[in-house]
């Protein structure tokens, strides 16, 4: 009916006058009844905000002022707490305009993942590129005293220098090598009447044994002698020339048991003196009366039983391979006279040790 009584142009503005009453007009609904709320919209409450809500329950009421013209302003979960999260960990916000959480998640370093490694002095090692940007290896530890200069020597004192190293410990491994022959049996040589005395190879290559002074030398060139006991003999070096004879008695006059002389007029001595560990010494004696004498090695630290010997008066014993500074105790006696007497002398031993400086 409209078509027929209203023309085109009057259709037109009939429409233009029924869009701008929209504008003008919205229809709201309570307690069942209609009511109209003549809205200009250059009364809008907010900032630069002029469109009309399209959504919600309420659509056509002004746009609230934290959120943006088009958005679900009224959704259900607005407000609630939300999180996002990535490898990295996990941020927690709540739920803004558009349904949208406001926190992002941490960001992740675009190398994350990748192969890295931590280097020093010492190495490196391997790792991968974490949540801060860096590397999750560690470098190598280095010692406190990493680059001091160190030592390793030998049981003659010689040194091979050094330095610590990652490991802790000294670069040079090895002490200097020994001589040839260190530490083996060896005599030196003769005096006039052909005595010897015995020691070991030493650190400087040669024998550390002394030829015996001449006023060592006897007329009694064993085992037979020349039938005189000369003022250098006695029964204990020239049995031979100069027989044993028995102490002085209340009832029998003094006689070859009066030459028995006091340990402290013994000779009693260790050559070489200090020695190092693992190494040997030569322990010498010569006892004045004495028919025999015992010879016994105990350490000075642990207590322990090194060496034991048994021989005459006067002799030169090689002493086993010793750890600890240790005593040697003679004991020597005279089996005619009963006489008995004990002298020591300690062997000194160091210990091959690695300095640092």
């Amino acid at each position: 009916m409209l078509n027929r009584i209203i023309s085109p142009k009057g259709k037109r503005s009939l429409l233009s006058l029924l869009t701008l009453s929209t504008v003008f007009f919205i229809v709201g609904f309570s307690s069942g009844e209609v009511s109209i709320k003549n809205i200009a919209l250059n009364e809008s409450p907010e900032i630069g905000f002029t469109s009309l809500s399209p959504n919600g329950l309420l659509g056509g009421e002004i746009i609230p002022a934290s959120c943006e013209s088009g958005n679900y302003h009224d959704a259900p979960d607005f407000g609630t707490a939300c999180t996002a999260s990535s490898v990295c960990g996990q941020a927690y916000g709540t739920i803004g305009c558009g349904g949208v959480c406001s926190v992002a998640a941490p960001s992740v370093p675009i190398n994350y993942g990748q192969s890295c490694s931590s280097s020093n002095i010492c190495g490196s090692n391997q790792g991968t590129i974490v949540c801060d940007g860096s590397c999750s290896a560690i470098a190598p530890a280095v010692p406190s005293n990493y680059g001091r200069v160190c030592l390793v020597s030998n049981v003659c004192g010689q040194s091979n220098q050094g330095t610590i190293g990652c490991d802790g410990t000294c670069t040079v491994k090895e002490a200097p090598a020994l001589p040839s022959g260190y530490g083996t049996p060896c005599q030196s040589g003769t005096n006039s009447c052909g005595q010897k005395a015995t020691g070991i190879i030493g650190c400087g290559g040669s024998c550390t044994a002394v030829t015996p002074s001449d006023s060592n030398c006897t007329t009694c060139p064993l085992p037979n002698g020349n039938g005189v006991c000369n003022t250098a003999e006695n029964n204990s070096n020239c049995p031979a020339d100069c027989p044993y004879v028995a102490p002085a008695t209340p009832t029998a006059p003094a006689g070859e048991g009066a030459i028995w002389t006091p340990a402290t007029e013994w000779t009693l001595t260790a050559s070489p003196n200090p020695i190092f560990a693992n190494t040997r010494t030569t322990v010498s004696w010569s006892v004045s009366g004495a028919t025999g004498c015992t010879l016994v090695g105990v350490g000075a630290v642990s207590g322990k039983e090194t060496d034991r010997f048994v021989g005459g008066p006067a002799l030169d014993y090689q002493s086993s391979k010793l750890q600890e500074n240790t005593d040697f105790t003679l004991t020597c006696s005279n089996a005619y006279s009963g006489r008995k007497d004990s002298k020591t002398v300690r062997v000194n031993v160091r210990t091959i040790k690695v300095q640092e400086f």
